[in-house]
């Protein structure tokens, strides 16, 4: 259970049993998606969708959970050029509150 746990956690960014964070499950319904652990404070949730929309980024999907100081968010997404995907992250992992982002690229 625990390796099946883990693998779809790694596919999909998914969430489940975990002791420190959220349950999170979120169908995934694009080709990209970040998963984006950060502190749970206002505002993080209009940071991250500005910061998309000025890189002309659509929102497919999105869901954000919480427990304590901490908040787990997944981002569905269009797909984006390389180039666009390198500054977004950049943009991103420049906001104080975000601790960690993974990108997951949907598999064929």
């Amino acid at each position: 259970m625990a390796a099946r746990t883990l693998n779809y956690f790694l596919e999909t960014g998914n969430i489940k049993r975990s002791v420190n964070f959220p349950t999170v499950e979120l169908g995934l319904q694009s080709a990209l998606r970040f998963s984006i652990i950060h502190c749970n404070v206002p505002n993080m949730l209009g940071i991250m969708s500005t910061e998309l929309a000025k890189h002309n980024i659509n929102i497919i999907n999105m869901l954000n959970r919480s427990r304590g100081d901490f908040a787990y968010t997944l981002i569905d997404m269009d797909d984006i050029t390389p180039e666009n995907l390198e500054a977004l992250l950049q943009t991103l992992n420049a906001v104080e509150a975000i601790i960690r982002i993974r990108v997951i690229k949907a598999q064929a």
